[in-house]
């Protein structure tokens, strides 16, 4: 009777650790990421006028913790398929190390960036690991 009980003590906190592991991922925090959500996700090439090189151009709106963080970008590998898929990571970090209001602040954000490809399959946004959206890329209109 005695092993059963710590049998089913062992079970319960096991039952429990798992439920707590999977409230605090879903917090953007714990993925390392400060957006807590994203849309409006839009992407376009453009041809440069003299270059043989194309622009990328991807928009978007995030919600972040603070009017005092800011965005950045970077470029993250192409897939080796035909046409390529691109990975763009986005970080969010607070612009001030002073107070600043917690509110949660949508605001609009945009990629600019030369590219060799005329097209591309898809766009992923990543942010500390998480997806935040596949987009398709639409074709410029000039």
């Amino acid at each position: 009777m005695k092993r059963l009980s710590i049998l089913l003590f062992i079970l319960y906190l096991i039952g429990c650790s798992s439920k707590a592991t999977q409230v605090s991922t879903s917090h953007p925090i714990a993925n390392n990421c400060s957006i807590y959500d994203s849309r409006k996700w839009h992407a376009q090439i453009n041809q440069y006028q003299s270059e043989n090189k194309f622009l990328l151009v991807v928009t978007g709106e995030v919600d972040l913790p603070s009017p005092a963080y800011k965005v950045a970008w970077s470029l993250g590998p192409t897939d080796r398929a035909n046409p390529p898929g691109q990975r763009l990571f986005l970080s969010a970090e607070s612009s001030t190390n002073a107070a600043s209001i917690q509110v949660i602040t949508p605001t609009k954000i945009e990629f600019k960036r030369k590219v060799p490809f005329p097209v591309y399959r898809y766009i992923s946004i990543v942010c500390g690991g998480r997806l935040l959206a596949t987009i398709r890329v639409e074709p410029s209109n000039n």
